[in-house]
């Protein structure tokens, strides 16, 4: 079939079967299954071609028989080489705009080379002395990415070992590369395992042969103990017990997982290493890049240990920390970073001007974070509810939503093999793997194991059992769903073809519903809500004002950050915890979305560490401010392409920014510009972040004489307004209120000590005239009536309400300023206070060891108490001694808005 795709004068080699290459295009072809069931896990068995054959019958077609578009697309072109341009390339023009924007500019340069033409026919390719090319490095000196067998003594034999291969063991024999030995260059003596443990502990190792990756040896141990280097002194070894039995198993498991995977036997192993992998660079505030290792730990036999690679990556390269000649670090004019300054922190900066005093350039600023993502995505929450509930709404058995929600697998009869199989489940969760679809179901809350749903769940369930009811009957019919479901028997009352056709139907029915597109993830996610994130895309739809940009020169490298690249070069800033809503901008150099883009964070999925036993972000989801080449729709929730699932190593949290240093006289400068674009001398710039400045609100002033309303310190109320005071008015004032303070003790006279007197016991009859005096109303002024509202209020008499005039009128009555002595006081006739709602508090009864409470007074113990109480008119004695005490000031009145008195006043009958 695929001989159509040649030219028609070279189509009968492959057809005819007297042709010269007839015997390598076979019409029935060979395929070793080795175990396999499905026709694509073979191995296609085709006979090896013969280069000279095949040349001598294609050179025998004449290129008459060929057309010039024939004859020029058989002939070798030019080789297309692009190389990486850092200062750029020029502007490049897309040809598919719709799908790829252009280069602007353009980061690689393109070449055409003329090809080497073919392999000398001299020079072999395999075998022989001659089989490798002069120059070519080998063993330990191999670059980096070239695995190589002659770095540890080695030797092969045919094992019957189980290899895998496509996930599955070989049931053949395999070629296993057994391990000699170890590194000469390793360790000296090995006969004991402290001796190894001073020679490798805190020592960097070659792991992973034969691939060979850098690790940190932080451990050495054997069947009796484990050695690993004290806290705070690196030098010295602390040992701890080993379980031998623990440790073998250990060991034989390792051991097996490199057979079944790379086809290496270590043979027995006597003393093992504690290895972390090295991960990548990091870099550090100071311009310096170190290599990151691994918090977990990988446990290593001693045989498969390398000491050193002689080539190792350039691109792992440790660099120590910038100084003072670097100033200007090794960027160039025009190159792009982020800006890590304490303002405008995130920030895209382009490099305007490099000199020997550091780098200029122009930032674009970004608006703080209002945390309105934030309030939106954790403000929209959802209810759940247990699978027992749900079933009652579906009027199914609570059996059938826990099935229905997983896989429910549907065959046609019982002998059809697993292969033919149908899954008509939602597949809302996998209880094995802990996995389930965010927003509609989820782990029990609790102790008890088990799932709950939400509302869109059940919404998905509703519309389920209607276009497609059988399925829950058939579901509920079968006891083991293990077998899956038999259409002969779910509805064996329709004909073969009609049950197939209702297995396809519901089958066509989940793929095309929207929930087909919503993953599983693990149940330690947090996602945000659908109508969460669409109010989020709603409200930043409208595109905000760009920024004015900022000239800065004298900055530092520090404060500038190159994009990342994955797997290799990871900086201090990025990472960390994210939540929901954050602002986020990306570090990457993928290009997917652009270096600098950002967004907020409308997932996180998180691992749970094994040391600290904490959920630790590794993933999340970001929802960008605008479209980009490779954004997805987050699996259906918005219309545009604006989002993506990105590790955490490549974007910084911008809603938590780090703790960023303090430059000081360091800091770069501003270019100030005036009107007609001309830089004029720069400015200290401050690196302190921008404060808001918050309103300062006063509280309400009394009304004054007149006034319609209180007065408002703006003077936008109805009252008359006064002048704020200044900080000077109010500095003045303190000053003179503690002069006068100061006098009024000056002026006072020294009064005499006191003496403290012993108290002496009281008899029964004055305690009780004690009880009745503290029980009597209080004295009223002289000249004025008496309080009989007081009295009433003993006695039980129902109060009467008050209106809100009287009540305005009583308040201000009371703010006024005490007359002098010499004046008649003007007291108002005493007002009820508001009523207060009554509530019922309950009342603990008495315990048996408390005394009986003391019985209330009666009114004719008031009335009594009241008559023997001297008149309010009396003149004092002519012998008594002039009070020379000073009056006490009036407690200061406290004055509330209008509004307030209103909520207060009396209840309308």
């Amino acid at each position: 079939s695929s001989s159509k795709l040649l030219p028609e004068p070279f189509r009968h080699f492959m057809e005819d079967p007297t042709s010269t290459l007839a015997e390598f295009f076979p019409s029935e072809i060979a395929v070793d299954f080795e175990g396999k069931r499905n026709d694509w896990e073979g191995v296609v068995l085709l006979p090896f071609l013969d280069a000279k054959r095949l040349k001598d019958a294609v050179a025998s077609v004449e290129e008459k028989l060929l057309s010039p578009a024939q004859i020029a697309r058989n002939v070798p072109g030019n080789l297309i080489f692009f190389n990486h341009a850092p200062e750029g390339a020029g502007d490049v023009q897309s040809t598919l705009p719709k799908s790829f924007a252009g280069l602007f500019p353009a980061k690689s340069k393109m070449t055409m080379k003329t090809p080497p033409g073919e392999f000398p026919d001299d020079v072999k390719c395999f075998g022989g002395d001659d089989s490798v090319f002069p120059g070519t490095k080998v063993g330990l000196d191999s670059p980096s990415g070239f695995p190589t067998l002659q770095t540890l003594p080695v030797s092969g034999a045919l094992k019957n070992a189980g290899v895998k291969v496509f996930g599955n063991a070989s049931k053949k024999e395999s070629l296993i590369v057994q391990i000699n030995g170890i590194d000469e260059n390793l360790v000296g003596d090995v006969s004991n395992t402290r001796d190894v443990a001073a020679q490798l502990l805190n020592q960097r190792v070659q792991i992973k042969w034969p691939y060979l990756q850098e690790a940190l040896v932080v451990g050495v141990s054997d069947a009796k103990e484990r050695f690993v280097p004290v806290p705070g002194k690196p030098k010295e070894l602390a040992s701890r017990p080993n379980g031998a039995a623990e440790w073998g198993a250990e060991l034989q498991r390792i051991s097996r997982e490199y057979i079944e995977q790379y086809g290496v036997s270590s043979g027995s192993s006597r003393i093992a290493l504690h290895c972390r992998a090295c991960e990548g660079l990091v870099r550090h505030p100071d311009g310096s890049l170190q290599k990151r290792f691994a918090k977990t730990e990988t446990t290593v036999p001693l045989q498969l240990v390398i000491a050193k690679h002689n080539a190792p990556p350039k691109r792992l390269d440790e660099r120590p920390a910038l100084d003072a000649s670097e100033a200007a670090g090794d960027y160039t004019e025009g190159e792009v970073a982020l800006f890590l300054g304490r303002s405008h922190f995130g920030a895209l900066a382009t490099v305007t001007e490099v000199s020997s005093n550091g780098v200029s350039v122009c930032v674009a600023p970004v608006p703080l974070d209002t945390g309105a993502a934030r309030r939106i995505l954790q403000g929209v929450g959802q209810r759940y509810m247990q699978g027992g509930e749900l079933a009652r709404k579906l009027g199914v058995h609570p059996k059938v939503v826990g099935q229905i929600t997983g896989a429910v697998w549907v065959q046609e009869n019982a002998k059809a093999s697993r292969g033919d199989r149908v899954d008509l489940g939602l597949n809302l969760k996998h209880n094995g793997k802990n996995l389930c679809v965010a927003g509609f179901c989820r782990p029990t809350q609790g102790e008890k194991a088990g799932w709950e749903y939400s509302q869109d769940a059940l919404r998905v369930l509703l519309e389920y059992k209607r276009a497609h009811a059988w399925v829950f009957s058939a579901v509920d019919a079968v006891e083991d769903m293990r077998e899956g479901v038999n259409l002969e028997d779910a509805l064996k009352e329709l004909p073969e073809n009609a049950r197939l056709s209702a297995m396809n139907a519901a089958k066509a029915w989940l793929k095309a519903h929207p929930i087909a597109r919503r993953p599983l993830v693990p149940s330690s996610s947090v996602v945000a809500t659908e109508e969460g994130v669409r109010t989020l895309v709603s409200t930043n739809a409208s595109g905000a004002k760009a920024p004015k940009l900022i000239d800065l020169e004298g900055v530092s490298p520090l404060l500038l950050m190159r994009p990342v690249t994955q797997g290799a070069v990871v900086d201090l800033y990025a990472g960390g915890d994210f939540e929901l809503g954050d602002r986020v901008v990306m570090v990457g150099d993928s290009g997917q979305p652009a270096f600098g883009s950002r967004g907020a964070v409308v997932a996180v999925h998180s691992y749970m560490d094994a040391h600290t036993q904490a959920a630790v972000a590794e993933t999340v989801e970001v929802l960008f401010d605008e479209d980009f080449v490779g954004g997805n729709d987050l699996h259906g929730m918005i219309t545009s392409k604006r989002g993506a699932l990105l590790p955490v190593a490549q974007l910084i949290n911008l809603s938590h920014p780090p703790a960023m240093p303090n430059l000081g006289t360091a800091a770069p400068k501003v270019v100030v510009k005036d009107a007609k674009g001309d830089a004029n001398k720069p400015t200290q710039w401050s690196e302190r972040a921008p404060r808001i400045q918050r309103e300062v609100l006063v509280q309400p002033k009394i009304p004054e004489k007149d006034a319609k309303g209180f007065a408002s310190a703006k003077g936008a109320g109805r009252g008359k307004a006064k002048p704020v005071p200044t900080a000077a008015d109010v500095s003045s004032a303190r000053m003179l209120s503690m002069l006068d303070v100061a006098a009024a003790k000056a002026a006072k006279p020294a009064s005499a000590p006191t003496v403290k007197l012993a108290k002496t016991p009281m008899t029964v009859a004055e305690l009780e005239a004690q009880m009745v005096k503290m029980m009597s109303a209080p004295l009223p002024p002289a000249g004025a009536p008496p309080n009989i509202e007081g009295l009433k209020k003993l006695v039980g008499v129902k109060k009467q309400p008050v209106s809100v005039k009287d009540l305005e009128q009583s308040l201000l009555s009371r703010a006024q300023p005490p007359l002098p002595p010499t004046a008649a006081p003007n007291v108002p006739s005493a007002t009820n206070e508001p009523r207060k709602p009554r509530t019922k508090k309950p009342v603990a009864p008495p315990l048996p060891s408390d005394p009986p409470p003391p019985p209330m007074p009666s009114a004719a113990l008031l009335a009594a108490s009241a008559s023997a109480a001297p008149p309010a008119s009396a003149a004092p004695a002519k012998d008594a001694a002039p009070d020379t005490t000073e009056p006490k000031p009036a407690a200061p009145q406290r004055m509330v808005p209008r509004n307030a008195l209103l909520r207060a006043g009396a209840s309308k009958k």
